[in-house]
């Protein structure tokens, strides 16, 4: 019997701190309410409409991309290749250290010094005048006028560092 009295007041005891805690929490949380003032496409609107990149963010991203297209300037890929269209007599002229792949049409390696352009496929060192080899990783490792000149129609090129074409 005595058995049976401290069970049950264990279980009253569990019961009493359990309903304890709801009421505590029902007191003590805070009511959220949603907000009901926000309508769709105004400046609180977190979604982007279709004819908001349509008219806002294409526009703005074509700009962008077509500021950083140069022609005549100093032009730099950065950390990536990008390809060059080069017509009959124009020169692609090192501005620092440049790497260079001939894709397709024909090119002159253009050294005005003593130094060539590496050739780093092959090994071997270009000297002015030299056809460079479709497909070949040449470098022209300073600025000091060393280039590439197209000597056919069009010629591509994929370049990567600083260089101007003239």
């Amino acid at each position: 019997m005595k058995l049976l009295k401290t069970k049950m007041a264990a279980v009253l005891l569990t019961v009493a701190v359990a309903l304890g805690g709801v009421i505590a929490g029902i007191i003590l949380i805070p009511t959220v309410q949603a907000d009901n003032n926000v309508s769709a496409s105004n400046t609180d609107d977190p979604l982007v409409s279709l004819s908001y990149v349509n008219e806002v963010l294409v526009p703005q991203i074509k700009a962008d991309i077509l500021s950083s297209v140069t022609n005549g300037d100093t032009a730099s890929s950065g950390s990536f290749f990008s390809v060059v269209r080069l017509t009959y007599g124009q020169k692609l002229l090192s501005c620092g250290s440049v790497e260079i792949v001939l894709r397709s049409g024909k090119c002159s390696a253009l050294c005005p010094g003593v130094n060539g352009i590496g050739d780093l496929t092959s090994g071997a060192e270009l000297s002015n005048g030299q056809q460079l080899t479709a497909n070949n990783l040449c470098l022209i490792p300073r600025n000091d006028g060393r280039g590439i000149i197209c000597s056919t129609g069009e010629a591509y090129v994929m370049v990567r560092g600083q260089y101007t074409i003239e």
